[in-house]
């Protein structure tokens, strides 16, 4: 893995998929588990009858796309099926579709399948099943990627789906077990009801980092600036404290945070190429600088935006 000493040009690798979804912001939380009225708390219950109308089951990696510092925990797969189980036969043809491999070579990492654990479709039970990999050998510190060849015909990606789609139909969820800080995605959302603000724009990172978020703004090719005006980062309060109160003596209050967010008073016309400067001074918790301290120069083409949850567009730029 090259590190990106350099000012850089990001594209996309390729358009994301469009599939169907939950939150954008927490792909590892499915669909909220409710009691109808006249199911006894308890009871086995099922939110879609069995059918041909019953949804398939979807499919998400952990980690998502483009994470860093992930540690040594295990890389794993998890499966909804609408609180019902999924199924040992479905679960063993999920796994055999799933690898580890390295990034950007696509290289195979030796590694077994460790467990399987399935949901037991019952009311407070784990509403997913998940597969999770075990490596022969322990991950160096560096890019890697869950590989998922083809999904069974029986099994489906949720409408937004934190992966990559590859050019051969490959889905990747990229990762880094240490800690190298890089722009994972930016999300454009509409702002209703507010005359100041036409739209927030979201600027996620791989990890949680500190820094000023005045080092990040939008421009169109040309040198034009969109209105748009990075909010600080709020500052939560270290454990028993609230933003502002001073800490518990020996604690320090986590001004970390993992998206800068720009206020636009004006529509941003994603129909025009748009650049993402960050000016170097972000950096992660643990100490590495956002591209090694260069500047970050993100190019987002038009037809990279794709549609997102809660009426959004987002674009997803490739590992330097």
């Amino acid at each position: 893995m090259h590190h990106h000493r350099n000012t850089f040009w990001m594209t996309a690798c390729c358009a994301l998929p469009i599939l169907l979804a939950c939150s954008d912001r927490d792909a590892t939380k499915g669909p909220a588990a409710s009691t109808p009225p006249d199911v006894p708390v308890g009871a086995e219950e099922t939110r879609f009858p069995d059918g041909p109308t019953r949804p398939l089951p979807t499919v998400q990696l952990e980690p998502g796309d483009l994470t860093t510092s992930f540690g040594t925990t295990q890389q794993h797969v998890l499966v909804s099926n609408l609180t019902a189980p999924v199924g040992k036969a479905l679960l063993d043809d999920i796994a055999k579709s799933v690898s580890i491999r390295t990034w950007p070579e696509l290289a195979l990492v030796p590694s077994t399948v460790s467990e399987i654990t399935d949901a037991s479709g019952k009311s407070g039970e784990d509403q997913f099943a998940h597969i999770y990999w075990a490596p022969v050998s322990p991950l160096a510190d560096r890019w890697y990627a869950l590989y998922v060849e083809a999904l069974p015909e029986n099994a489906t990606w949720p409408a937004f789906p934190n992966v990559l789609s590859l050019k051969d139909g490959a889905r990747v969820a990229r990762f880094r077990t240490g800690s190298e800080p890089v722009v994972s995605s930016v999300r454009v959302y509409s702002k209703e009801g507010h005359p100041e603000v036409a739209q927030v724009v979201y600027v996620d990172f791989s990890e949680r980092v500190v820094g000023d978020t005045g080092l990040v703004r939008l421009s169109y090719s040309g040198g034009e600036i969109p209105p748009c005006q990075a909010a600080p980062p709020v500052k939560p309060g270290a454990s028993g404290t609230s933003a502002g109160e001073t800490p518990p003596e020996g604690k320090e209050i986590d001004t970390s945070f993992g998206e800068a967010v720009l206020y636009c008073s004006s529509a941003v016309d994603i129909a025009r190429p748009l650049h993402l400067e960050i000016q170097p001074g972000l950096r992660s918790n643990s100490g590495p600088a956002l591209n090694n301290g260069e500047l970050v120069r993100i190019a987002m083409e038009p037809e990279h935006w794709v549609d997102w949850g809660e009426a959004g567009k987002a674009f997803r730029p490739g590992v330097p």
